[in-house]
Formats: C-alpha cells, sequence, structure tokens
C-alpha cells in the first residue's frame, strides 16, 4: 500500500481530551463558552450523540437524492443541461472503490457536522488530467499559510498519517466550505461551536438514566443495622463485601429479588417516584436545538420533539420545508464549491456551473391531486387548451383535444356588459370548428 492510499484510506482519529475539529484542537475551535469555566467541547464526542448522529444521517441521506449536473447558461439566460459532460461523469464514478453517491454522502455529512470537507484529486501520469477523486475526512487534513505573508490565501495543505505529515498543493484539494467562520475567514464554520451544552446535556441525561436502570432502577438505597450495630463496628473489608452482595442480589436482572434480613436492619429507599425522574422534558430541548442549528425540523430527524405533533399532513410539509429551508441553500453552498475548485479542470467557460438537479426528487414534486385541480381549473378557465391538461397529467391528447373550454356559466355583468349569448362550439387552436 502506498502513502497516498494509506492517507486516504487512514481513519479520523479523535483524542480523548480535545476532539479535533477541522484539523485544530477542540480547545481552540470550541474551547470556553462565554460566561462558563467549564470546556464542555473536551467532553462531548458529536458523533456519539444519538441527536447529531440524526441530523447528520438525514443530510448524508438525502444530499445525494438531487443528482449533480453542469448547467451552461446562454446569453439570453436560458439554461442547457449537461449531464453527460466530463465533471460529471467524474462525479457519479470518481474512484474503482466507490460510487459518487457514497462519496457525496461522506462528503456533505463532514461538510455540514465540521463545516468544511476535502475532496482530493488524483490526476493522470503527465498531470494534465483529473481521472480520479477521493473524499478525505476533514480530522486529517488541514489547509495551511505562511504568517508572514498576508497576501497569500492559502498556500497548500497538510494531510496526516500517524506521523507522517503530506504536502498537496491547492489545486489538487477541492476545499467545500459552510460559509466562512468569522473567527478565521480562510476556515468553514462549524454549526457544532454553539451546540456544545445541548450535546453534553442530553448526554449526561442519558448516561444519568442508564446509570439508574444498570444499578437498580433507583439512585440507591441505605442500610443501617439498628439498636446501636452501626456500620463502625465492622471492618471496611466487611462493608465492601455487604455493599457488593447486596448489589448482585438486587440490581440488574436480580431487580425484585426478596430480602431475609438476619439482624434487625433499616432500609430506606433514596428514589424518586418515575415522574420525578422523568427526564423528557429535559432531553427534548437538545432535541429541537440541534436540528435547528442546520434549519432543520425536528419532526424531520425523528426527533420526539416534532413527533408529539405530526400527522401525515404536516409531515409532508415538514419535509418541504426541511428542503427549502435547510437543504437546497446547503446544497446551493455545496455546488458552488465544487464549481469554484472542480470545474476549471474540465471547463473554462465562465457561464458553466455545478448544480443540484432537483427535477425527478419526491420530495418537490407538486402533489397529484392539486396539480389536477389545478389544470382543470386553468382548462376550464379558459387558460390553457385540453390537450395541455392532458399532457401535463400523463394522458394521451388527439388533435380533438386542441381546443379551449368554454363554460355555458360564464356571463359578463355590470354597467355596458353585452346581452348574454349563446355559447359557441369550442373553438380548436388553428380555427376550426
Amino acid at each position: 500500500m502506498n502513502r497516498f492510499t494509506k492517507a486516504i484510506t487512514a481513519p479520523a482519529r479523535f483524542a480523548a481530551k480535545g476532539f479535533t475539529w477541522l484539523g485544530r484542537s477542540s480547545g481552540d475551535v470550541l474551547g470556553l463558552l462565554p460566561g462558563g469555566r467549564f470546556n464542555y467541547a473536551s467532553r462531548v464526542d458529536p458523533m456519539s450523540n444519538s441527536i447529531v448522529v440524526a441530523v447528520i444521517g438525514w443530510f448524508g441521506r438525502t444530499f445525494p437524492e438531487a443528482p449533480l449536473i453542469v448547467q451552461h447558461t446562454d446569453s439570453q439566460g436560458n439554461p442547457t443541461i449537461e449531464s453527460a459532460h466530463q465533471a460529471v461523469r467524474l462525479l457519479r464514478r470518481p474512484n474503482p472503490w466507490y460510487h459518487g453517491v457514497t462519496m457525496v454522502s461522506a462528503a456533505a455529512m463532514d461538510y455540514v457536522l465540521t463545516g468544511e470537507a476535502f475532496l482530493r484529486k488524483v490526476r493522470s501520469l503527465d498531470g494534465s488530467n483529473v481521472v480520479q477523486l477521493w473524499w478525505v475526512p476533514s480530522t486529517v487534513i488541514t489547509p495551511k499559510w505562511p504568517l508572514d505573508d498576508p497576501t497569500v490565501y492559502i498556500s497548500h495543505f497538510e494531510q496526516r498519517v500517524g506521523a507522517t505529515v503530506e504536502t498537496i498543493d491547492v489545486d489538487d484539494i477541492v476545499y467545500l466550505r459552510w460559509m466562512l467562520d468569522p473567527a478565521n475567514p480562510k476556515r468553514g464554520m462549524s454549526p457544532m461551536r454553539a451546540l456544545t451544552r445541548e450535546i453534553y446535556t442530553d448526554d449526561e441525561s442519558s448516561r444519568f438514566t442508564a446509570a439508574v436502570l444498570r444499578n437498580f432502577g433507583a439512585p440507591g438505597v441505605i442500610v443501617a443495622p439498628k439498636e446501636g450495630r452501626g456500620v463502625g463496628a465492622a471492618s471496611p473489608e466487611q462493608v465492601a463485601d455487604a455493599k457488593a452482595r447486596w448489589k448482585d442480589s438486587f440490581s440488574g436482572e436480580n431487580r425484585g429479588e426478596p430480602m431475609i434480613a438476619t439482624a434487625p436492619t433499616d432500609v430506606t429507599v433514596v428514589s424518586w417516584s418515575p415522574r420525578q425522574m422523568d427526564l423528557k422534558s429535559l432531553r427534548r430541548i437538545p432535541e429541537e436545538r440541534i436540528p435547528a442549528a442546520w434549519g432543520l425540523p425536528a419532526i424531520v430527524a425523528g426527533m420526539g420533539a416534532g413527533l408529539d405533533r405530526s400527522t401525515f399532513s404536516n409531515m409532508a410539509e415538514a419535509r418541504e420545508m426541511a428542503y427549502e429551508s435547510s437543504l437546497i441553500p446547503i446544497q446551493r453552498m455545496f455546488a458552488s464549491e465544487l464549481t469554484r475548485g472542480l470545474l476549471p479542470d474540465f471547463d473554462t467557460r465562465p457561464e458553466a456551473e455545478i448544480v443540484f438537479d432537483y427535477r425527478n426528487v419526491r420530495v418537490l414534486q407538486e402533489d397529484e391531486n392539486r396539480k389536477a385541480e389545478r389544470w382543470v381549473t386553468m382548462v376550464g378557465g379558459p387558460i390553457a387548451m385540453r390537450s395541455e391538461g392532458r399532457i401535463a397529467l400523463g394522458l394521451p391528447a388527439t388533435p380533438r383535444d386542441e381546443v379551449y373550454t368554454l363554460r355555458f356559466s360564464t356571463v359578463e355583468v355590470g354597467p355596458g356588459a353585452p346581452e348574454p349569448a349563446i355559447e359557441p362550439e369550442p373553438v380548436s387552436a388553428n380555427g376550426a370548428t
């Protein structure tokens, strides 16, 4: 395995005390939030949080639904779709090991999670043509620039594989950025910085619930001997042994087993009622705010915060909203970076651009019933010919359908209106009756 293959296939690595974001340590990128002394970023791993995984997974699944195409706009503003363009063919088959859908999905999840995604170009032997594309995890690659020369924006990229650092030319990386980070306009901005408290809150709530259920189903008990037989008379070893035997006998699968005391003993259960232990309301806040960072309705990500009030009707509306207010704007930024970083290797026309093709995306298609009602209204208006309506609804049209429909009930009224007349026979587009 050569060094390039090792670099591409190297797994992302996360430090226990500094989750690496955007090639920098968590203390630099996320760090201490305003007004706090606790570094939440060092205690969370976003991809181990179920809410974040649900949100990122939604983007990973839906991002490739609209295929990437090249669109060329002529001088009159008329777009021409070039679905067989060389750049499109490469995006569909980027390398011998995975499909373009897989690459776009991986880059999209990296993009929305960290604010940056990287695609590495592999050129032909003479260096003239781009023949392969590989997704590189943002955790192992970093843009670099000279600190003593402010005129250079980005000079190169560095990719890390273990202790080895490889320098990559800027022309061999497609650098995809989510907006621009105000703290460093050369880098992408991750929405995660504002979410570390919410992720930590949800993680701690989950740990608390799991620990309680694992231990006993209640926070704990106090076992106290009666009649002055205090634990002071017992050795630390005896106390530890009694505690271990209690846990073995009454926790886990042994919950609910009877207890028989051989001496007078008080057992006090330190617990709350099921209602007091219910963390549902506390966990709803992360469920609402984490998807909101990407403009995504919680209901679409499957969060309980949205499912409580969901119906089949508003679920369809929520999915449309997710596309229009979240996915499509993000895809537009994503595609614009592909246009800048990849298309010039294949097409130098300034009017050409890489875009997502939404023509066959099911969520964005008009409801068939509403579409039929709209065309019935237009044909009966008359605004459109009957043949146009039939073709729009996928029905066959004949020359007899090249007519406008005039209703008998349509009569002009008001001052100066002519006398009502008998409606003539339908008139075809060429004037024949």
